[in-house]
C-alpha cells in the first residue's frame, strides 16, 4: 500500500498571529473541543478536570474534578446539550454540558480511553483505545452497538464524515481504515502510514482525510469513490 501524499510544511506564522487567549489547567492537556454551536470550548488534562470556557472571551464556565485519572479524550454530542470523556482508566463518561451533572459511566476499553467522536446526526458515538479495539456505543448510554478488533495496536485516531456514513480510524500499527456505519462492514482500508500515526481528521469537503505521524509528517488520502 501507498502512503499518504506528503504535504509540505507550513511557513513560520507571521507577526501578527497569536492566539486570542489562553486558559489554563494545572497539568498537561490531553483534549479539547468546540461544541456544535461554537460557543463553548471543553478542555481535559493529566489532572482529571474537565473544565468548559467561553469561546469568545476566554472566561471560565464551569469546572468539573471529573476523575482521578487523565481525561484522555472528550467529544459533545451532536446536539450540544451532552459532553463525553474518556479516562486512562479505560472509563466513559457522560455529562449534562449545561448542568455539569455526570448521567453516566461505564468501563469501555481495558487501558486508556484515547479517542471518542459523536455521529454527527444519530445518538451514535465511536471510542477507541489502548487495547487496540473501536467500540460503537449509543450516545449517552452504555449499551455496546458493536466492537470492532480490525487493528492490532492502539487507536490513535477517529473521525465521522461530515455526512456521518462512514468513520475512519487510524492505529499505531500504522493501519487506516474506512467503515460503513450504514452497511455496518468495513468499506475499505486506507493507506499504510510507515512511521505509525498519532491523529487523524476529515478534511471539509468530507472526501479527504489527513494523518499526522510520529516523524512529524502530514499527508492525506482521498475516500475511495470521491
Amino acid at each position: 500500500s501507498s502512503s499518504p501524499s506528503s504535504r509540505r510544511r507550513p511557513s513560520a506564522p507571521s507577526r501578527s498571529s497569536r492566539l486570542a487567549f489562553v486558559v489554563r489547567h494545572d497539568s498537561p492537556v490531553r483534549c479539547v473541543a468546540f461544541s456544535p454551536d461554537g460557543k463553548l470550548i471543553a478542555s481535559g488534562g493529566d489532572d482529571g478536570a474537565l473544565r468548559l470556557w467561553n469561546a469568545a472571551d476566554g472566561k471560565p464556565v464551569r469546572t468539573l474534578k471529573a476523575d482521578r485519572h487523565a481525561i484522555t479524550a472528550l467529544t459533545f454530542g451532536r446536539k450540544g446539550g451532552s459532553l463525553g470523556t474518556g479516562s486512562a482508566d479505560g472509563t466513559i463518561r457522560m455529562w449534562d454540558a449545561d448542568t455539569g451533572v455526570e448521567k453516566s459511566k461505564h468501563v469501555a476499553h481495558t487501558g486508556e480511553v484515547l479517542c471518542l467522536a459523536g455521529h454527527p446526526d444519530r445518538p451514535l458515538a465511536v471510542s477507541g483505545g489502548a487495547d487496540a479495539m473501536v467500540k460503537l456505543w449509543v450516545a449517552g448510554s452504555s449499551k455496546l452497538d458493536r466492537t470492532l478488533t480490525y487493528h492490532t495496536k492502539a487507536i490513535v485516531g477517529l473521525a465521522f464524515g461530515p455526512d456521518g456514513r462512514v468513520f475512519v480510524s487510524a492505529s499505531a500499527d500504522g493501519s487506516v481504515r474506512i467503515y460503513d456505519v450504514v452497511q455496518n462492514r468495513v468499506r475499505s482500508n486506507g493507506p499504510t502510514v510507515p512511521r505509525s500515526p498519532t491523529c487523524l481528521t476529515f478534511l471539509g469537503d468530507g472526501r479527504h482525510v489527513a494523518v499526522g505521524d510520529v516523524a512529524g509528517n502530514i499527508g492525506h488520502f482521498a475516500l475511495p469513490g470521491a
